[in-house]
């Protein structure tokens, strides 16, 4: 048993070498979030198997719990299991009484330190004549933020927060007819795992305009729907977060910069539109339906070189999952 090690090892790089190269020559058509589905089987096989390398001193059983081991950490971590272990879900390390007992003292400093209540907030500025483009820095926490509609004015906020302010300033510049939104939290202590804790972000933007966007947030859910946006520049930062992203095809270019941890994306492209994908990172499990492969870690859109609008995709992320298709 002193090279038992050595064999796990070498059973799970034989395994994950292998599936990559037969991947890298298009060998296989199924997606990695088709396997990663199976992601808690996998586990349990992992003690099985472990169980049976204890008894047996099988190394074979030894090599194979290697290898579902790692297929259930990265399945498990792709599918959204970073939501359970937020929560250390599904073992509990302190009893009801004592969590019921900690609630109530933390929501009692909140009362001392505020209402205790939700504080809503509304937020606006008015267009400008003459204005041609914007750019919105956004910059969240934890929690739900949305992006969706259209106002007359230039930007509308109304958020829901019991623990955190957000501010809002606007800048014009005159001289080029652009004006720069800066919406932020007011500090980045926020902790959602109070069952009464509450942030949530609803945005709404002028459709009239040309849009640079940035947007940085935490853990929780983005929900984006710029399909009726002139968006020409979209930079999005994110940790272990779900997020639903729309983009219309309003702009004759648009570039879209996506970097992600330990998160879920699923991102819509128009039909109409040619959409260049450039997927990379560490065991990311991607998946792009009806788009074709043009080089390594680069897709396209069908008939890409006919249509005049082009979004371009470029994306970089950590053990995340991200599918991209067409409506």
């Amino acid at each position: 048993m002193r090279n038992s090690g050595n064999v796990v090892l070498g059973g799970v790089l034989l395994a994950v070498g292998a599936l990559w190269l037969l991947k890298s020559l298009d060998l296989y058509t199924f997606y990695w979030s088709d396997v990663f589905d199976l992601w808690y089987w996998f586990l349990i096989a992992a003690g099985v198997l472990l169980l049976i390398s204890g008894f047996t001193r099988n190394r074979v059983a030894s090599s194979l719990a290697g290898i579902f081991i790692t297929l259930a950490i990265v399945g498990g971590v792709t599918k959204g299991a970073h939501r359970e272990f937020r929560g250390l879900a599904p073992f509990e390390w302190n009893s009801r009484k004592w969590k019921e007992g900690k609630n109530h003292e933390s929501r009692e400093n909140r009362r001392k330190d505020r209402s205790g209540e939700p504080v809503k907030g509304d937020f606006g500025y008015d267009m400008q004549p003459g204005l041609v483009s914007s750019k919105l820095n956004f910059s969240g926490g934890a929690g739900v933020f949305t992006i969706e509609g259209s106002t007359g004015r230039l930007f509308e906020a109304r958020t829901s927060s019991s623990i955190i302010n957000y501010v809002s300033n606007i800048r014009h510049n005159k001289a080029d007819n652009i004006a720069t939104v800066d919406f932020r939290m007011e500090d980045a202590d926020l902790n959602l795992d109070d069952d009464n804790g509450d942030n949530t972000v609803n945005i709404q933007l002028n459709d009239s305009v040309a849009w640079d966007m940035n947007l940085k947030f935490g853990a929780g859910e983005g929900k984006f729907d710029l399909s009726r946006y002139v968006v020409e520049k979209l930079q999005m930062n994110t940790g272990a977060a779900d997020v639903k992203l729309k983009l219309g095809s309003k702009a004759a270019l648009s570039e879209v910069n996506i970097k992600a941890g330990v998160a879920s994306v699923e991102v819509q492209v128009p039909k109409d539109a040619a959409v260049e994908i450039i997927a990379t990172g560490a065991l990311n499990a991607t998946e792009f339906p009806g788009f074709d492969k043009v080089e390594k870690n680069r897709y396209r859109s069908p008939g890409y070189d006919e249509s005049e609008n082009r979004i371009t995709i470029s994306y970089k992320g950590g053990l995340s999952s991200l599918k991209i298709e067409q409506y």
